[in-house]
């Protein structure tokens, strides 16, 4: 067990840096195997997150409606587990395919409900990065007050107390 643990943790590397690297193909055939062993060993968040990155390098190949199946896959597993932060960012990623695809109703409802899920894990990264989504989403909803109004809370959440401090020129 620990041993396949070990593989499908540096097969996730290996596709990172594949796909860095502009090998897609060769990523997702990676991230599709470290998948199967997480099924395998029952790593329920380690699954997902390997399964959210098979399906960001099937919409990098342009093979959207598959990207699209993947992630209606693992929305209905995500529908089932706890608040986490696993959880937001496959509601999130899940939001930002339906975008690309055009599916832009159903964009902003997946990343509704992913900024909830962000909130109630007190996750400020994805907090952030969900409201920096949300914002995408409204622009291409061709709504830029909503669109400002996101982009302004993502720049609020992320940015430290000290990064704030820098911008101003004080530190």
């Amino acid at each position: 067990g620990e041993n396949l643990e070990v593989l499908a943790q540096a097969l996730d590397i290996q596709g990172r840096l594949q796909l860095a690297q502009g090998q897609t193909e060769l990523a997702l055939n990676t991230w599709q195997q470290a998948a199967s062993i997480y099924a395998q060993i029952g790593d329920k968040a380690r699954l997902i997150r390997s399964r959210i990155n098979a399906a960001q390098a099937l919409q990098a190949l342009g093979l959207y409606r598959q990207a699209q199946k993947t992630l209606t896959e693992i929305n209905q597993t995500l529908q089932n587990q706890p608040d986490s932060t696993i959880k937001a960012t496959g509601l999130r990623s899940l939001g930002n395919v339906l975008r690309v695809v055009g599916d832009l109703e159903q964009s902003q409802h997946m990343l509704q409900q992913s900024l909830e899920v962000a909130t109630r894990t007190q996750s400020p990264q994805a907090i952030s990065e969900t409201w920096l989504s949300l914002g995408n989403t409204a622009t291409a909803q061709q709504d830029t007050q909503a669109a400002l109004n996101y982009y302004q809370q993502a720049a609020t959440t992320s940015a430290s107390p000290t990064t704030r401090i820098q911008e101003l020129g004080c530190a």
